[in-house]
């Protein structure tokens, strides 16, 4: 019978030996960076790594072209470990997705050596299009997760090594107006200007900033505003994001978003369509799982937050898997200076070794706390009994 120290130093072991390989994968994913629904490539890099290391592959998985999941072991316990890897359009992994899938990979390749001692199972799902897309919606409405006990995912950041999140809710909403084009000087009179329409509707939305609570957010682009100066636009299209931290708060923000929408084809004379998308719902952080991630930094001499306040995060499709069942997605450093995900200076850190380094350590951490939760039957239910009163 070994105990736990004696598993934690072969699990340790393990991760040391594939850390250089590892490294090499994350670098592999940067310097190719693919954007949502296009990351044939680096899904393929994964799998193919996982493979190697002895996991069962099904890709295509959950009815997506770039989902896998990578799967080996028997037992009653089953810990996903999910991987992002989708890049930023222009930016490349300007937040971090090839550290992400680096760091869930490793993690699932240094438990290989001790799964059959301990007896459960392991997953690596390769979750696409997290970006743009929310694709861990689909894959949950896809059953992707019906097998899965619980599942982590981590996420790089700067200076703060947090072991939970808080995310928005939040919801895509996508406007087109149809008018009607004219010679905008010679007979003006004659159009339905599109344009008008998208330009009432951002001005009122920032009218009802005023009277929503403050921790609402609402910001949009106009993807398409007309074709020439000189034509009445007769089409106009825009893509908005709404978030709220609370789910039932967001859907009246929406109902309204959709009244501004309304108003302007009213009083331009244009039609509106409006299309809704996922909803992301906010993140439900499982504390026995948090608390662990915790103690298995502790152990590599690393301190961690159970939370920090004044750290901003953006929402994430792992909402409703935490929704679905018991999770954590731990962030941590791979800078000592601010730094602001989704811009080139994120970018950069995300390729460096300090942020190397900085995975290998996170992937361990992840590791550890998995071995515990397949050791500690009584730690598990915790974790379940954890979910249950967040429900």
């Amino acid at each position: 019978m070994h105990t736990y120290d004696q598993l934690k130093d072969i699990v340790l072991s393990r991760a040391d030996e594939l850390a250089t390989a590892t490294k090499e994968l994350a670098l592999q994913i940067y310097n190719d960076p693919e954007t949502s629904r296009k990351e044939y490539q680096s899904s393929v890099l994964i799998a193919s790594f996982l493979e190697e290391q002895g996991f069962d592959i099904t890709a295509p998985y959950a009815d997506l072209p770039t989902a896998f999941k990578a799967s080996i072991g028997h037992g009653q316990t089953h810990i996903a470990l999910l991987g992002e890897y989708d890049a930023l359009p222009d930016i490349g992994h300007g937040c971090g997705h090839n550290l992400i899938a680096a760091a869930s990979t490793l993690a699932a390749c240094a438990l290989l050596p001790v799964l059959e001692t301990i007896g459960g199972r392991l997953s690596v799902i390769g979750t696409p299009s997290e970006e743009q897309g929310s694709r861990k919606i689909d894959m949950i409405e896809n059953g992707a997760f019906e097998d899965i006990q619980m599942a982590m995912i981590s996420h790089p950041t700067a200076i703060h090594d947090v072991a939970t999140i808080f995310s928005y809710a939040n919801t895509d909403v996508w406007v087109t107006f149809h008018g009607k084009e004219a010679h905008a000087a010679a007979s003006p009179e004659q159009g339905i200007n599109a344009l008008d329409a998208l330009i009432l509707s951002f001005n009122a939305i920032n009218a009802l900033r005023q009277q929503l609570k403050s921790d609402v957010r609402i910001h949009g682009i106009i993807l398409k505003g007309g074709e020439a100066a000189n034509i009445i636009p007769s089409l106009t299209k825009a893509h908005f994001m709404v978030r709220s931290k609370n789910g039932t708060y967001l859907k009246s923000i929406i109902q309204k978003v959709g009244d501004i929408f309304r108003g302007a084809a009213l009083q331009t004379g244009c039609t509106a369509n409006i299309d809704i998308g996922h909803t992301c719902l906010n993140m439900k952080n499982n504390k026995a799982m948090a608390e662990t991630y915790i103690q298995s930094m502790a152990e590599l001499g690393q301190a961690v937050d159970l939370r920090c306040n004044s750290l901003s995060f953006g929402s994430t499709d792992m909402g409703n898997v935490s929704h679905l069942i018991p999770s954590i997605h731990p962030l941590f450093a791979i800078s000592d200076e601010e730094l602001t995900p989704h811009t080139t200076s994120f970018c950069l850190a995300a390729g460096s070794s300090q942020a190397l380094e900085a995975m290998v350590q996170n992937a361990k951490g992840l590791a550890l706390t998995a071995l515990k939760m397949y050791i500690d039957k009584d730690l598990c239910a915790k974790a379940q009994e954890d979910f249950q009163e967040q429900v």
